[in-house]
């Protein structure tokens, strides 16, 4: 009897033991089954579960308006288009995010000056703005923005705020057609909560820059890894190539809640780009629920730490200029 039942125990244990193997190759143990990605550059695979298989299998990016040769080029872009559920929660790996946030937030801390090229699109009450180029310096104190138009669409006109000086408002040098009967190089200053200066843009003038990009990607990565929603759900994508950059970016999608961006009621996606070198969000992409492009920002040719002095934030120059027009 004592025979029989020690081999029936070692009969199901064996039972047990073939089982669990089975489960594990059928992919049906506790662990998620991970499908292989290409990592940019490098003909590797990397386990990034659905996320991956989302990235090479979804239709490409294709911005919708204004096709230009420069647009048919970023035409040639990596995330999907589909927003899917917006409010669904995405598999995510703060410890990808939280990485990403710790180094933008270091190599910015370390930045008093910097002067970049920012090509900029956006979508201001509900009509998509035209393609924009401007030169951008900015100094950390006082808190300084500097923006020259130097595309086709506005060109000359300046825009300039220093926060606590020249009265603390905003002095613009309009370009043609700025404002009717208006000549160009006219020196106008305005309080920040003019309509004439919200209407502008969808963002302040005080959210201008790659401190706020870094500011808002912090409060959505905070948010997201206290289980909160609020801001929409987080998940890093890996490396991907843009046509903007020469290497590989860190990519981060956020999935944005209906009702929590005045700009995007009803809710969308956004991509953040994080360039190799500096891990700045120097791109960043969002759409609409219904996939249109809302706002498209992008950084390049920065140099860090310019010689930038008060005379660079000076409005009073634009008058020397002019004679006092």
């Amino acid at each position: 009897m004592v025979s029989s039942m020690m081999e029936i125990k070692v009969l199901a244990q064996r039972l047990v033991g073939t089982a669990c193997g089975l489960m594990v190759m059928l992919g049906c143990s506790h662990a998620p089954v991970q499908q292989p990605m290409e990592v940019a550059g490098t003909g590797t695979s990397a386990a990034r579960g659905q996320m991956a298989e989302d990235i090479r299998t979804t239709p490409r990016l294709v911005i919708p308006r204004r096709p230009s040769t420069y647009d048919n080029a970023v035409a040639q872009a990596n995330p999907p288009t589909s927003l899917g559920g917006v409010a669904t929660a995405a598999t995510a790996q703060p410890s990808d995010l939280r990485r990403l946030q710790q180094l933008a937030a270091a190599h910015f801390a370390a930045m008093q000056t910097y002067v970049a090229r920012v090509h900029r699109r956006e979508q201001v009450n509900g009509k998509d703005g035209p393609e924009e180029w401007l030169a951008f310096q900015w100094r950390r104190q006082p808190w300084s923005v500097h923006m020259k138009w130097i595309g086709s669409e506005h060109q000359g006109r300046e825009v300039i705020y220093v926060r606590g000086q020249h009265g603390d408002l905003l002095h613009s040098l309009l370009a043609s057609g700025d404002i009717p009967l208006m000549p160009a190089g006219k020196h106008m200053a305005l309080r920040l909560d003019n309509v004439f200066v919200r209407s502008a843009s969808r963002h302040a003038i005080t959210e201008a820059g790659i401190g706020n990009l870094v500011w808002q990607f912090t409060v959505a990565v905070d948010s997201y890894e206290k289980g909160e929603r609020r801001f929409g759900s987080v998940r890093y994508l890996g490396k991907v190539r843009r046509p903007e950059f020469a290497d590989p970016m860190d990519a981060v999608e956020q999935l944005i809640p209906a009702n929590v961006e005045p700009s995007t009621p009803e809710g969308g996606r956004r991509w953040w780009l994080f360039d190799a070198t500096a891990h700045l969000p120097l791109l960043v992409i969002t759409l609409d629920q219904k996939g249109h492009e809302a706002e498209y920002y992008c950084y390049d040719r920065i140099q860090e730490n310019a010689a930038l002095g008060d005379n660079d934030f000076n409005p009073a120059s634009w008058d020397h200029a002019s004679g006092g027009r």
